[in-house]
């Protein structure tokens, strides 16, 4: 009787094979793809998030992906990319992604309503330079920013206005639709006048840019959003302030919140002290980003009153009030107009982060924040909503 052959590797190899996991199995899935809402989504194009020293073409071989439309460097180190459902398990596996985002169209920055005739035109600058109501009619400071620069980063700015007297330029423009960094909406150019205008603003020699990444209908993507941000961390002059007033529907804060805190807080990181407007939802500004991220100085809205604007946003993540209500602003084509919102509120603590660089150098954030914080009125806002720290923005002397 023959024998049969090879029995015993057979069974070895049965042996191996019933005890031993696949040697080439993909490690399980790391991270959850945050997808916009239906109706904002950009279905099929996704923004990532890459660990700090990854390198992208790697991580873009890995999952087979051979077209981006944007890489970024410096606020964040990531792209953005059409991606398939193969691809985007491919990415979801892979430790050195932080963050997949589903691109999204936004609608809207953070609040620009008509408020009629103003009470006291100028009010909001005469009552950050005092301590106490009622106002003194004047607006005085030993410093007027020259020498910082100042980026806007919004729907871009009448640069010709006369209020700003040849200090605007364009520095960035990623909406594509031949207005090149010139704001056609409005909201940019009222938020460089509080910053910054002649007559209007808190730091009035301070170096205008527009950062344009909103069209004429307030509208833009997550993905341009996350450019001018980009571009500011790369390619700012130094000493630098940025103003962020943009507004993010309650869904979309909870969704992308992570990722836009990582955005915003590498803008800070680069070296330039960054404001955002708090939000006009009547929330906790804890879940309106990027006013909840560590490197952004928050600033919720008061009115001529001293009292919280109704419908400003408020609690721990707010740093102070600036006054938001009722605030005499330039407008496209050279005119004014008051206006409310945290927006206006938020530039004004930028204009005072200016006259503090021009006065005591380009020092870090949290020195700055510290004698922000410091220098605020204290007690004196109305209707403060409970944890919002009762703090009026000043010039403290500056």
């Amino acid at each position: 009787m023959r024998k049969p052959r090879f029995v015993l590797p057979v069974l070895a190899l049965a042996l191996i094979a019933a005890t031993a996991g696949p040697a080439s199995a993909e490690p399980a899935p790391r991270i959850e793809v945050r997808h916009a809402p239906a109706e904002a989504a950009r279905t099929g194009e996704y923004l990532v998030a890459l660990a700090d020293g990854a390198s992208p073409d790697s991580v873009l071989a890995r999952a087979r992906v051979t077209r981006t439309t944007s890489r970024w460097s410096a606020a964040l180190n990531g792209f953005a990319a059409p991606l398939s459902a193969r691809q985007l398990d491919r990415l979801r596996r892979d430790a050195r992604v932080l963050h997949i985002v589903e691109d999204a169209v936004v609608s809207g920055m953070s609040g620009a309503s008509s408020a009629g005739v103003q009470p006291n035109p100028g009010w909001a600058l005469d009552r950050i330079d005092q301590a106490v109501l009622p106002l003194d009619g004047s607006f005085t400071t030993a410093s007027t920013g020259a020498g910082v620069n100042a980026y806007v980063i919004d729907t871009g700015i009448d640069t010709a206005h006369p209020d700003f007297g040849g200090r605007a330029s364009v520095a960035y423009d990623n909406v594509g639709d031949g207005y090149n960094g010139q704001d056609c909406d409005g909201h940019g150019t009222r938020v460089a006048g509080a910053l910054g205008g002649a007559q209007y603003g808190v730091a009035k020699a301070v170096n205008l840019f527009s950062v344009r990444f909103s069209d004429c209908n307030d509208d833009f993507t997550l993905g341009q959003y996350t450019g001018a941000l980009d571009w500011v961390a790369a390619h700012h002059q130094k000493p630098a302030v940025a103003n962020i007033s943009t507004n993010w529907s309650p869904a979309m804060a909870y969704l992308m919140g992570s990722y836009l805190r990582l955005v915003a807080n590498g803008l800070a990181d680069s070296g330039v002290f960054v404001t955002a407007s708090a939000g006009n939802d009547n929330i906790d500004a804890c879940q309106a980003p990027p006013a909840d991220a560590a490197g952004a100085f928050a600033v919720a809205a008061s009115d001529a009153t001293d009292a919280r604007a109704s419908f400003s946003n408020w609690g721990s993540c707010v740093d102070l009030y600036a006054p938001g209500v009722a605030v005499d602003l330039p407008t496209i084509g050279g005119g004014h107009a008051a206006a409310s919102g945290t927006s206006f509120a938020a530039p004004l603590a930028a204009g005072v982060a200016a006259l503090y660089k021009a006065t005591y150098g380009d020092t870090s954030y949290s020195t700055i924040r510290t004698w922000l914080l410091a220098h605020a009125t204290s007690g004196v806002i109305s209707g403060n909503t409970s944890p919002t720290p009762n703090l009026l923005l000043s010039t403290g002397g500056l």
